[in-house]
């Protein structure tokens, strides 16, 4: 297939979000297109984008309630003449604009709202043009076309009605809106890196998954390695677990274990870290987040020649059923992350991650030692795999033989805790699929002879995708042990595979 050859992986990335809301040129769709057709990694972020997208997408009309133009012309109104200002024809046609703006704009992106939890995915990028549209067009009043977006869409037409009354009463230079122009400073300031290095600390386990965070860990060193052109490569490393992406494969491995897996295009291995590969992705994840009214605050401050942006978050996630994943990894605690700019360059010089305790107490969860960008990095280097790793791909069970499709969580955890008295590899080998030969084998030394003294009825808990199951089991030796089975069952076939828990 012929390709064209000036579509690097980056630029595929910074037009995604063009894509999708079609306002491409047929050229340039035809180039991306061809490009993903090409580019598994490209194609890969395509796909999470379309699926992401359509979950966003509303497929209801809002209806304004009765009077809510008239309400907020008069309030218009009120303001103005409290500020000695006569509310003349001007004023009044600047409002109602702006109040037909956004209320258009709600109904376009109403019912999204709903969805309360982040999406976890490589976050589509806003062009400064895109930016300096909006915001020019907010600041005039005028209608704008509405573009799809994946997070930031409006709960409704009275969250359209509370926009309006702010923006009105307090204008348009609002702490978001400065965090949202200095982050997309940042992100034109990333065009043209072609590497980057970073080094910092994450308070975490050293052989626990790249999302895991625990404010009661040490920190524990990180290095982030990313080659931009001609195509994305990258490379994650702490003591205990790696991974790297070699412009076909991603490949995970742990040094304890000195086991090692195969996969498909999978940025999901680096967890929160991917989005520090490219730190374009990170910063327009945040951008993006300053429109979404998650509950987070922005403050900006100039520095001498650096902008620190603060923002506060609260924790993502649903923890109606159980508080188990509540402060696990960032994203799942009340935190304060705090980003340092070049005021010229716009450049990302640093950052850290602070968790915010109820009792309002603070522990620095990530900090960023050091950024180097167009670091000399080697390719062949980035993507050496280390010698002495059992490979294995990883892959699906079969859905005619599996016993764990087809029931639900609490019977698919006692199925496989019961295999666990005498080790029933007919069901253990399918439920622990995700684990290695010599996992497997530590986990039957440990496991083998025990019982079940009780199981409670399966919660979700964060931002996970399956189901814990709390239980209580006796072992071999006589002691007990308590854990949270971690099921999942999206897979193709539908069967429930152990993610965690033991």
């Amino acid at each position: 297939m012929k390709t064209d050859k000036t579509m690097t992986c980056r630029r595929f990335r910074e037009q995604l979000d063009e894509l999708l809301a079609g306002t491409l040129s047929d050229a340039e769709r035809r180039s991306m297109e061809e490009h993903a057709a090409a580019c598994e990694a490209c194609a890969a972020a395509l796909r999470d984008a379309r699926r992401a997208l359509d979950a966003a997408t509303p497929h209801i009309e809002i209806t304004p309630p009765a009077g809510l133009r008239e309400r907020i012309l008069e309030a218009a109104r009120r303001r103005l003449a409290e500020q000695g200002s006569e509310p003349g024809l001007a004023a009044s046609a600047i409002a109602e604009s702006a109040v037909a703006a956004d209320l258009s704009a709600a109904k376009q992106n109403a019912a999204s709202g709903a969805t309360a939890r982040r999406m976890k995915m490589q976050p589509i990028s806003t062009s400064p043009e895109q930016a300096a549209d909006r915001n020019e067009a907010a600041a005039s009043g005028q209608p704008r076309r509405p573009v799809r977006r994946i997070v930031g869409i409006l709960s409704g037409a009275m969250a359209a009605a509370v926009l309006v009354i702010a923006a009105l009463t307090l204008g348009f230079n609002t702490p978001a809106r400065a965090a949202r122009n200095s982050f997309a400073q940042a992100i034109v300031a990333m065009n043209g890196v072609r590497s980057i290095r970073i080094e910092l600390h994450i308070r975490t386990d050293a052989d626990e998954n790249f999302d895991y965070t625990n404010p009661l860990d040490e920190p524990v060193p990180h290095t982030i390695e990313a080659i931009y052109s001609p195509q994305l490569l990258w490379r994650i490393e702490k003591p205990g677990r790696k991974a790297l992406y070699d412009g076909k494969h991603t490949y995970l491995w742990f040094d304890t274990l000195r086991e090692g897996e195969v996969l498909p295009y999978s940025p999901g291995v680096a967890g929160m870290l991917f989005q520090l590969i490219d730190p374009g992705q990170l910063l327009s994840f945040e951008e993006q987040l300053t429109r979404s009214h998650d509950g987070s605050r922005y403050t900006l401050r100039r520095e001498g020649d650096t902008l620190r942006l603060t923002v506060h978050s609260p924790a993502q996630g649903d923890f109606s059923q159980s508080d188990y994943m509540r402060n696990s990894s960032v994203a799942e605690s009340d935190t304060r992350r705090e980003y340092r700019f070049d005021a010229a360059s716009g450049r990302l010089l640093g950052g850290s991650i602070t968790f915010l305790a109820a009792d309002g107490r603070e522990r620095t969860l990530l900090e960023i030692d050091r950024i180097e960008y167009d670091a000399p990095l080697d390719a062949a280097t980035l993507t050496a795999l280390p010698e002495g790793i059992t490979w294995r791909e990883l892959t699906q069970p079969e859905a005619a033989t599996s016993r764990l499709a087809g029931i639900d969580a609490g019977r698919a955890a006692r199925l496989i805790l019961d295999a666990f008295a005498t080790w029933d590899t007919e069901i253990l080998d399918e439920a622990l699929s995700a684990y290695g030969a010599r996992a497997r084998q530590l986990l039957r030394s440990r496991y083998a002879g025990a019982t079940v003294v009780e199981c409670s009825a399966p919660v979700r808990s964060g931002n996970y995708p399956g189901l814990f199951i709390p239980c209580r089991l006796q072992m071999a030796d006589g002691s007990t042990e308590e854990l949270h089975l971690a099921l999942r069952n999206d897979n193709p076939q539908r069967s429930w595979v152990v993610d965690g828990g033991l």
